[in-house]
């Protein structure tokens, strides 16, 4: 009897481990593509995976260097982003970070509103310039996995040394889609 009943429960514990492992596969999402800097070629190239919703990494590569990024989602209408990247110039390095907030206004079309800071080192002085900067992006599905996603995106900078800069997106969302 207690054996019988042992192996119900191990059964029932695979069986619900089977249903969680196929719920967190059937809500992945990964997404790949390039943002191009209006006006001065390629800016970055993006790639994320996600689980229910949840962004898990985000990596961001900046050529010919590096960053990183975050996504959340706080409500099915709401999300957030933070990213980062790290660039050499010359004479110094350019550290530029965004904090993005996005409202989902349809399935396939989201608001973002956020702002940027970028920390500027140039031959050992350091200085900060803050700004605004506010998008929208479109998510068009190719039936239930993949999908073409658009973002644009402005960045004007409050001091007069900022430069405005207008970025577009483009790539493509594979897996379960929406956000």
């Amino acid at each position: 009897m207690a054996v019988s009943t042992k192996l119900k429960e191990t059964k029932m514990r695979k069986i619900c481990l089977a249903v969680a492992v196929a719920m967190l596969i059937g809500s992945a999402s990964a997404q790949a593509g390039v943002r191009f800097k209006l006006g001065g070629g390629v800016d970055v190239a993006t790639a994320r995976l996600s689980l229910l919703g949840i962004t898990l990494a985000s990596v961001t590569k900046t050529y010919p260097y590096g960053g990183a990024g975050l996504a959340f989602s706080f409500a099915p209408k709401w999300g957030m982003e933070i990213d980062g990247k790290y660039v050499i110039v010359s004479g110094g390095t350019v550290i530029p970070i965004g904090v993005w907030f996005q409202f989902l206004a349809a399935p396939w079309f989201h608001l973002d509103l956020g702002g940027t800071a970028t920390i500027i080192s140039s031959m050992g002085i350091s200085s900060t310039t803050i700004g605004f900067g506010a998008g929208l992006g479109f998510d068009i599905p190719f039936g239930q996995s993949v999908g073409l996603f658009l973002d644009v995106r402005y960045s004007r900078g409050i001091e007069s040394v900022t430069v405005d800069q207008l970025f577009a997106g483009v790539g493509f969302r594979f897996g379960s889609y929406g956000k």
